[in-house]
């Protein structure tokens, strides 16, 4: 990078070199939070019917499940932000 570039052109250079980790990091962490949002838990249970004793059950868990849609949703905006706001 040449110092009596413009600050277009030396943004451009920097968004150039350094968007694609940005991009590849923030969807890599979407993608994470979101299959953190599906994450289910085995739970043994005592069951009262007749002749059964114990059985496992599967139960999701709400607040993992919106802490997750939640972060995701927060990666997705500070991508937004570098990539638009924060260069401007």
């Amino acid at each position: 990078m040449d110092h009596t570039w413009s600050i277009p052109k030396r943004l451009g250079y920097t968004m150039k070199k350094a968007g694609v980790s940005i991009t590849v990091t923030s969807l890599t962490d979407m993608v994470a939070f979101l299959f953190g949002a599906t994450t289910v838990i085995t739970c043994p249970c005592v069951c009262t019917r007749a002749s059964i004793a114990t059985y496992v059950t599967f139960q999701k868990l709400p607040v993992l499940r919106a802490f997750c849609i939640f972060t995701a949703i927060g990666i997705f905006f500070l991508y937004f932000f570098a990539a638009t706001f924060f260069v401007a």
